[in-house]
């Protein structure tokens, strides 16, 4: 087997490894950074501090309980569906 050959064979095998291990995160996405899950019983993780970003960007609420412990790693702009209560 060719120098050339063998690269070209480890690039190949490389490149399809990190293409499925991209599309095993995208249809898991344990940290919803993606997609809010299919069904809300499949929680992968029970640290908030990861999941609440995606949370708050992907879920579809009419209300937002925060304190700066939970805002700590989220943007305002995430929250744009809220109204300010009045």
């Amino acid at each position: 087997m060719s120098k050339e050959r063998q690269l070209k064979t480890l690039f190949i095998t490389f490149f399809s490894c990190i293409a499925a291990i991209a599309v095993l995160v995208i249809a898991a996405d344990p940290f919803y950074h993606y997609h809010a899950p299919s069904d809300r019983s499949d929680v992968y993780l029970y640290t908030s501090f990861y999941q609440s970003p995606g949370m708050a960007k992907h879920f579809d609420y009419d209300a937002a309980i925060v304190g700066t412990s939970m805002t700590e790693n989220t943007h305002a702009s995430w929250l744009g569906g809220l109204r300010h209560a009045s």
